[in-house]
């Protein structure tokens, strides 16, 4: 059974966000192609949720991916206060974009800067991802479950080198899922399929409130900070370090990444 190689795919900024493959001997493992799906949102139809700088962060994170990742603006599916409607946006996750466009060995980019909800407004505990026509008050009806995240990713677009980027309050319960423990879970025809990587800014506060602008600016200057050549452990350590941005609080507690005991043994970073 072929082994998934997808944190190797993913250990330089080259092979995430660096030209796609070219005939000229290619590094292997190959990232044929790049897509991206980003969504912000400010302004709620319910107004408890309204928030402010998400529209910005989204379009500075669609602006890096096109100027500076290579990626091809007619790749990056974008979804900015009322278009991103839990209808757009799952339709376009799960059936009518990404399953239709995005393949096994290229690489997808998934960016959300939304309000979410706190586990105490829901009897099981959970925490939701809300879109722009979401209810406070009912978000289990009206946003996505933000613990069965990277399943509802898996079983619907047949990809093996996806990221997830969650920039929102809460966010770091996205790793909460049992779900995510488990290896070698899914698979297509006879290819083991690998699970996502998962970056989340977790509860990133200034003066006791969540601090809306400081993550996305964080993480793009992190996948910079070595230009082509940055790998992934040494932008996490770019991100994490308060030095790197003029001595800013350190997001040691609250920076949240998937573990590697989540993918194949085999594709552990270096």
């Amino acid at each position: 059974m072929k082994k998934v190689k997808f944190l190797l795919a993913l250990l330089t900024v080259s092979g995430l966000f660096g030209s796609t493959a070219q005939a000229q001997t290619p590094p292997k493992p190959t990232i044929h192609d790049k897509w991206a799906m980003i969504v912000g949102i400010d302004n709620y139809q319910d107004t408890l949720l309204n928030t402010n700088k998400r529209v910005e962060n989204a379009r500075k994170f669609l602006n890096f991916l096109t100027a500076s990742a290579g990626f091809k603006p007619d790749h990056c599916f974008v979804f900015l206060e009322k278009e991103a409607s839990r209808r757009n946006v799952m339709a376009s996750l799960g059936a009518t974009v990404l399953p239709q466009c995005v393949q096994n060995d290229d690489l997808l980019i998934i960016y959300f800067s939304t309000s979410t909800s706190p586990s105490s407004v829901d009897p099981q505990g959970l925490n939701f991802i809300l879109f722009q026509d979401s209810l406070f008050s009912n978000a289990y009806s009206t946003g996505l479950k933000m613990q069965s995240l990277t399943n509802t990713i898996q079983s619907r677009v047949h990809c093996k080198n996806v990221v997830i980027i969650l920039d929102g309050e809460f966010s770091q319960n996205a790793l909460l899922s049992s779900e995510s423990s488990r290896e070698n879970d899914f698979f297509r025809g006879r290819e083991e399929r690998s699970k996502p990587m998962i970056i989340c800014s977790g509860n990133l506060t200034k003066n006791g409130k969540f601090n809306n602008n400081e993550f996305t600016d964080r993480l793009i200057t992190a996948f910079k900070s070595k230009g082509q050549n940055t790998t992934i452990s040494e932008a996490l350590i770019h991100l994490k370090n308060p030095e790197a941005h003029g001595n800013k609080v350190a997001l040691d507690s609250t920076l949240s990444i998937s573990s590697p005991a989540a993918y194949p043994r085999n594709c552990r970073p270096r």
